[in-house]
């Protein structure tokens, strides 16, 4: 089986690894005296930082440095909320050194490690860009700037790996708040409209791309009947989840276009502090285009 079959066949929670705590196996995978999965390996460096510090495979310091200065933004800007996270980890590794920790997850895929790391691949090899321009159907996006140590496909294929883990970052910081909401779904749209804030913030303009990257991601679900919003859970094949993660990104971008950034993060802060709960009661009074997007969003309910 090719590395593209395989990455189809695999459930969402094989291919980025267990919500609660990752998946991790091997002689690389050790528990730290807080209890939580680390990736122990000896030859990393340390690139430190105030809230998302770096451990890297020698030979990925731009790498490092550019995945460090997103989540290092993203978290700041999610301190907007009111919630005060010790630091995460990012680990920026090879695919050796990924086969070395034992990460279940294909290389090429951020890998969650319970909720304050992520491991995210160095580099785009061959096969990794082979990957992507599979599930994207074509060509790969055009990367910002001019790639550095890297071919303009290779630094492509990097796009689409940081657009996935900014979505797992903004979920891991959300879950960390507690962030959720009386219907399943709430939890999924909160964590894509903690990510449209940050990029609406540090990559102004960037929003019709990157919707873009998740409709044709989305497109590998086999034609035929959408799902109904109640379909959505945690541990759906991959396929699915983009075909969710395409709409919930419209949610968050109908809840940007109808409140601003100030009042969405003050929102959030009243539901982490449970001044405020959120439930889909609340979501439907505050932002009336919420129902039209559920309807025509989704397959009626059964």
């Amino acid at each position: 089986m090719s590395f593209s079959s395989a990455c189809r066949a695999l459930s969402f929670v094989g291919l980025v690894g267990a919500l609660s705590g990752g998946v991790l196996a091997g002689a690389g995978a050790s528990a730290d005296v807080a209890g939580m999965k680390t990736i122990d390996l000896p030859l990393l460096l340390d690139l430190p930082g105030d809230l998302a510090p770096v451990r890297y495979t020698p030979g990925a310091l731009d790498r490092s440095a550019a995945v460090q200065a997103r989540f290092e933004l993203l978290a700041k800007e999610f301190g907007k909320s009111g919630f005060r996270a010790t630091a995460m980890v990012v680990y920026v590794l090879s695919p050796e050194d990924w086969k070395t920790a034992g990460l279940a997850t294909p290389y090429g895929f951020p890998h969650p490690l319970a909720l304050d790391a992520v491991a995210v691949p160095a580099w785009a090899e061959e096969k990794v860009v082979a990957t992507y321009r599979g599930f994207l159907g074509g060509e790969l996006p055009l990367p910002r700037g001019t790639p550095i140590l890297a071919t303009q496909a290779e630094a492509g294929a990097l796009v689409v790996v940081d657009l996935l883990t900014q979505l797992e970052v903004s979920r891991q910081l959300a879950q960390r708040a507690g962030l959720g909401g009386d219907q399943p779904w709430i939890a999924p749209l909160v964590w894509h409209l903690v990510a449209r804030l940050a990029w609406d913030k540090f990559e102004p303009g960037k929003m019709p791309e990157i919707a873009a990257i998740l409709d044709r991601l989305a497109a590998n679900r086999p034609a035929g009947p959408g799902l109904p919003l109640s379909a959505w859970r945690q541990d759906l094949p991959v396929v699915d989840r983009w075909w969710f993660d395409a709409r919930f990104l419209r949610g968050a971008d109908q809840m940007a276009l109808e409140k601003s950034s100030g009042s969405l993060w003050r929102m959030l802060s009243r539901a982490i502090e449970k001044k405020e709960p959120l439930t889909e009661a609340l979501l439907v009074k505050e932002f009336p285009g919420l129902a039209a997007w559920k309807t025509a969003s989704f397959a009626a309910e059964e």
